[in-house]
């Protein structure tokens, strides 16, 4: 296993869009307001632990545009949940029965509103109450993209799933990283929706398949250390080009610049051709990629774990990389973006 000094201590990634920040209500205020709710779900993390996330800043800075606060409250509430519940279901202790018990009922929830459930599982009923007070303050479409969502999430976090080549990691990612939670978040913060078309439009598709690809993979770098139950993308680039785990750190920057150079085509097409409200969801979406990096900058999570390698800092640079960003790529999971016009 190579030491730490043996990975970049400090990396410029490429994001073209710039840095904004939510400010009608102070970041720390829906901060407190989260961590408090996730006191009140007695859940068995310490106060410790569940107040270092800093997600209200993450949301304020992925969501700069927010017209609704209360939407933003609850974005925060689930970001802080979800951590924990990720590290609950794949934590080594955590028994298979158990882990099956828990997605199941997870997945139950969105057919399950207002009734009455007793969960066999903490983290569960507080899904449940967070969905409930998500579904009473958005229109039922977006609701609907919302649950779609997170039940793809839901699904992503069974353990076993073998990732063990780019092509996979690529169709797999966006996934585990709760993006498809995230992607319709520009709806119910703003004060508009799609229509079902537009939302299945493949432009807006590959927009949100994006963002959740390089979030992703700036989560993979910003906490390099192996999983014990999920793919890290330096893993399989290292394995794949039979190179030290610190080289594929390169390998895995140029990767996220070149999907990164794709989205901003994407968002470029939708604004300029696309009927609206859809090139300024493309737009909000491309700027979680922004928002992510700078609470990586920030977020104790990651900056604070002395049992593992440190993080790797993504510092934002808008200028462009030095490569080819119009040929398709060999990955068949995002290949079909250049495809699109």
């Amino acid at each position: 296993m190579p030491s730490a000094d043996a990975y970049p201590r400090e990396m410029p990634v490429y994001c073209p869009w710039p840095a904004g920040q939510y400010t009608a209500t102070d970041w720390k205020d829906i901060e407190a307001e989260a961590v408090a709710w996730y006191g009140s779900q007695e859940l068995p993390e310490p106060p410790k632990l569940y107040s270092n996330t800093t997600s209200g800043y993450g949301m304020c800075r992925a969501f700069p545009d927010a017209v609704d606060a209360t939407a933003l409250q609850l974005i925060t509430q689930y970001s802080v949940w979800a951590f924990f519940y990720d590290d609950h279901i794949t934590a080594r202790g955590t028994s298979g029965d158990h882990v099956r018990s828990c997605l199941a009922a997870s997945d139950r929830v969105f057919d399950t509103l207002g009734v009455p459930v007793t969960e066999p599982c903490r983290y569960v009923g507080a899904q449940r109450d967070l969905a409930e007070r998500w579904h009473a303050s958005m229109p039922e479409s977006t609701w609907s993209y919302l649950a779609a969502g997170w039940r793809s999430w839901i699904t992503a976090l069974i353990p076993g799933r073998p990732v063990t080549t780019v092509d996979a990691y690529l169709s797999w990612r966006h996934l585990d990283d709760a993006s498809t939670v995230y992607a319709p978040m520009p709806l119910t913060t703003g004060d508009y929706t799609l229509t079902s078309h537009q939302w299945q439009d493949p432009r807006a598709a590959a927009v949100r398949h994006a963002m959740g690809l390089i979030t992703g993979i700036d989560n993979d770098l910003s906490s390099p250390t192996s999983e014990p139950h999920s793919a890290h993308l330096l893993d399989i680039l290292a394995a794949e080009a039979g190179i030290p785990r610190p080289q594929a750190v390169d390998e895995a920057v140029a990767l996220r610049n070149l999907l990164t150079c794709r989205l901003e085509h994407l968002v470029a097409d939708l604004t300029a051709n696309a009927k609206e409200p859809l090139g300024r969801y493309a737009g909000q979406v491309a700027q979680i990629t922004r928002g992510h990096l700078d609470w990586y900058e920030v977020t104790r999570r990651y900056r604070e774990r002395p049992d593992r390698l440190p993080p790797i800092t993504l510092s934002p640079t808008s200028d462009h990389p030095d490569h080819d960003c119009h040929t398709p790529p060999p990955w068949r999971a995002v290949s079909w973006w250049w495809d699109l016009r």
